[in-house]
């Protein structure tokens, strides 16, 4: 139920009441609604509202019932070109770095087999070692792989399948491994490190609504230096570039660890948003797109509009009621600015602060097709989150 309470319509003529309310039910959650308002008076004078908005609330609020979940999802062992085993790596991303969730994505065409994954037994010992370790409300274990085209294509994780493909397949190129993505409906799929060194996915080409829908993550930043140093690789504008192109995807911070130290090599970590902490629900939140990038270990944002959480899509509201919030543990790591960026790159709000515990809830008009949060905290580290799309 929705109570209206319009502003002041008639002023003149005989005296009559110039508040009104209206009670509205069965009205649908996270929705814009227009209305006018009309009134006459005793001497038969009449005056027309303008055209006001107002959004019902989500039917859950964001961020009520989720919890922030840190981790990494791309990383490598001996048994491709990294270090180590199945079970040392996923050991230390729990106890030593611990993190909340961890995938290993060796590279495919290194596989025993690799042409044939059913025959594979080191992919099959991956993925028993995941399960050994996965354990609901302590630590999500993932087994993936790592697509590697040499041609410049690009490199991709994918997740949560039953098989794996090889670049060493016949015919197995960029448009062929889409369509495979697609067909499994299951499947979770990352472009990893875009940019000119290991390629840009054909400019983000061969978009369709079926692949759209099976291509969830973007990596903004990746390696395993420190961010600013020449072993780490940002590659925020990559991720414009791919939502300016139709794609509904949200940004992913990963180390690529090729050595033993999964998850401490620097603070960048990919966090998610979701009810508890099990592999089920980390495939759901990534689903979903309540996923943020972020190169400090420790930060939880929020971000919702018209009480959609990051990773809506909204039905083309005339306003957007925008709710921003950022807090990291550590008090010294204060927040300098937050930026809301939307088409193309343009920062169309921002704000500056000074602490560690911050929130922002501008008013905007909707002009554009989708809106991101990027924090930026004082010792330069970088955070953005998934985007909210408008629907326009």
């Amino acid at each position: 139920m929705v109570r209206i309470l319009p502003m002041e319509v008639l002023a003149s003529g005989n005296s009559i009441s110039t508040s009104h309310s209206v009670y509205l039910t069965g009205l649908v959650a996270n929705t814009t609604y227009h209305f006018t308002v009309q009134s006459t008076n005793l001497s038969s004078l009449s005056s027309t509202s303008s055209d006001y908005t107002f959004t019902t609330l989500s039917s859950t609020p964001p961020n009520k019932d989720y919890n922030f979940y840190f981790g990494q999802l791309h990383s490598h062992t001996s048994n491709s070109d990294g270090q180590g085993t199945y079970s040392s790596a996923y050991t230390y991303a729990r106890d030593t770095a611990k993190l909340d969730f961890f995938a290993i994505t060796d590279h495919s065409n290194n596989f025993d087999n690799y042409t044939d994954w059913t025959k594979s037994q080191e992919w099959a010992n991956m993925k028993n070692t995941a399960n050994s370790f996965n354990k609901d409300g302590v630590f999500a274990a993932i087994a993936g792989f790592e697509m590697t085209w040499s041609n410049g294509t690009g490199h991709m994780n994918t997740f949560n399948t039953e098989w794996f493909e090889s670049r060493l397949t016949t015919g197995m190129n960029l448009q062929t491994y889409y369509n495979k993505i697609a067909a499994d409906t299951g499947s979770i799929s990352q472009w990893n490190h875009p940019g000119t060194k290991f390629g840009d996915f054909n400019n983000f080409g061969y978009y369709s609504a079926a692949t759209d829908k099976a291509i969830k993550l973007i990596e903004v930043g990746n390696g395993a230096g420190v961010p600013g140093s020449s072993s780490y690789y940002p590659s925020y504008s990559y991720y414009t570039t791919a939502l300016d192109k139709g794609w509904h995807v949200a940004p992913s911070n990963n180390q690529d660890n090729h050595s033993t130290n999964w998850g401490t090599s620097n603070d960048c970590r990919t966090v998610i948003l979701a009810t508890s902490l099990t592999r089920k629900n980390v495939f759901e939140a990534i689903r979903n797109l309540r996923v943020y990038a972020s190169e400090d270990k420790d930060l939880e944002i929020s971000f919702s509009i018209n009480n959609s959480i990051m990773g809506s899509t909204l039905s083309n509201p005339s306003t957007l009621n925008i709710s921003i919030t950022g807090y990291d543990s550590e008090a010294s790591d204060t927040i300098s600015k937050i930026e809301l960026i939307s088409d193309g790159g343009i920062v169309s709000a921002s704000k500056i602060f000074s602490s560690n515990n911050v929130s922002w809830n501008p008013q905007l008009a909707s002009k554009y097709k989708y809106y991101y949060v990027r924090i930026t905290e004082k010792d330069g580290n970088i955070a953005v989150t998934a985007p909210i799309w408008t629907g326009k």
